[in-house]
């Protein structure tokens, strides 16, 4: 759809309005942490996707009755692959994690440190608590491993147990995808407890399905963790950024569905307008009140905001 503005080079009333209430809300101190939550989300969304392909692909083995002697020649690669993918979202995430942290709490344990006060204090005991086990440390290391070493090798098998480990018992068919541990040891790279979990399965092999298993549940609990962390560093502008930006995007939903309306377009959108008109009155106008501290330097909703002025009942 071609704007006003653009079609007959002047400006619209509506056009100076939305003008205005864009520069205002990319002028608000909220407003990077918008762009900060989009960055989490979207490396969060490359490692879950990368965790759900590898955990399918595997799965199609692992939890299937097939043997390992009919799984597709390349079975092995496509394995290595994803494992290679998922291992590298491991490191976006908590790259990205890591510049959002020393942005919102800078200050340096001392001058041309580059740890900060916020990292040793909170980061890296909530660190240690959910990805300082052994298993996870090697997962961990695993990516380095991969990127600055070799990609691993993981084999298939299918083997057969007792179930009541009686003579005559129940027997049950078991697949399982591991890497050779002695492999690994040759890379110096390996963290002490990366180490340790290694050499507690030398004589075995490791379920990377298990490992990785638990890593992404680590993962997404941390993520929350730190989501949460952001949202308390700074709700007050946070939260102003966000209301006035939905309140905004309720309003111009309504707008959009009215200017489609054509010569048949009114009964076929008449519903979607209801239905956008209906959450733009549930939202409500929480976007346009200045937040304020009182003499007990207490934070509450205050007065109308003088450059967020109330949006019209309708649309133009």
């Amino acid at each position: 759809m071609i704007d006003d503005d653009e079609q007959f080079g002047w400006t619209t009333p509506f056009g100076e309005e939305r003008a205005a209430r864009n520069a205002h809300l990319d002028a608000l101190p909220g407003r990077v942490y918008r762009d900060w939550f989009e960055s989490l989300n979207r490396a969060s969304m490359v490692l879950s996707g990368n965790s759900a392909q590898i955990e399918n692909h595997l799965g199609q083995f692992v939890h299937s009755p097939i043997f390992v002697s009919e799984l597709p020649d390349d079975f092995a690669v496509e394995a290595a692959r994803l494992l290679h993918n998922y291992l590298a979202s491991i490191a976006t995430l908590r790259d990205v994690q890591r510049m959002i942290h020393r942005k919102i709490w800078p200050d340096r344990r001392q001058p041309g440190d580059q740890q900060t006060i916020w990292e040793t204090t909170i980061w890296s005991p909530k660190i240690a608590e959910l990805f300082g086990d052994p298993p996870v440390v090697f997962l961990v290391d695993l990516r380095n491993f991969s990127m600055h070493y070799a990609i691993p090798h993981m084999s298939m098998s299918t083997s057969w147990g007792s179930i009541t480990n009686q003579p005559g018992g129940t027997t049950t068919m078991r697949n399982t995808v591991a890497i050779e541990p002695q492999a690994l040891l040759d890379w110096d790279g390996w963290k002490a407890k990366g180490r340790e979990f290694i050499e507690s399965c030398r004589d075995g092999t490791i379920d990377i399905v298990d490992v990785i298993a638990v890593y992404s549940t680590r993962a997404r609990e941390f993520f929350g963790w730190f989501w949460q962390q952001i949202e308390d560093s700074n709700r007050i502008e946070i939260l102003e950024y966000r209301y006035k930006a939905m309140e905004w995007g309720h309003y111009l939903d309504v707008e959009s569905m009215v200017t489609q309306f054509g010569p048949d377009g009114r009964e076929v959108l008449r519903p979607r307008l209801a239905e956008a008109r209906l959450r733009r009155a549930a939202f409500g106008t929480r976007g346009w009140r200045l937040f304020t501290q009182d003499e007990a330097g207490e934070w509450v909703v205050g007065e109308r905001d003088p450059g967020w002025p109330s949006l019209a009942a309708g649309p133009r």
